[in-house]
């Protein structure tokens, strides 16, 4: 008798378990696959619907400005590396004497 009094709750869980049967929607059961993330923002340039010959210059204008602000950037780093390289040499170069 005392196994069947352990064993009977075990059936009767098991009859709950039946009875309380979750059927999945088809969400659950077809997956989409994930869609792959831009790596990089797009530089796409916006211009004007109308393109008048006064438009194009001041547009040409300030893209070459930009390129001549970007080359001074440029080669002040440029300098700046070049100074802390002699700097750091001239520094070795008394320590090993």
């Amino acid at each position: 008798m005392n196994i069947l009094a352990q064993v009977q709750p075990y059936v009767q869980n098991q009859k709950k378990r039946l009875n309380e049967t979750h059927i999945p929607s088809y969400q659950e059961v077809l997956q989409q696959p994930n869609t792959t993330k831009r790596k990089f923002k797009r530089n796409s340039e916006r211009m004007p619907f109308e393109v008048t010959c006064t438009v194009q210059k001041v547009l040409f204008k300030g893209k070459e400005n930009k390129k001549t602000e970007e080359l001074a950037i440029l080669e002040r780093k440029n300098a700046r590396k070049e100074m802390k390289l002699d700097i750091v040499g001239k520094s070795n170069m008394e320590k090993n004497q």
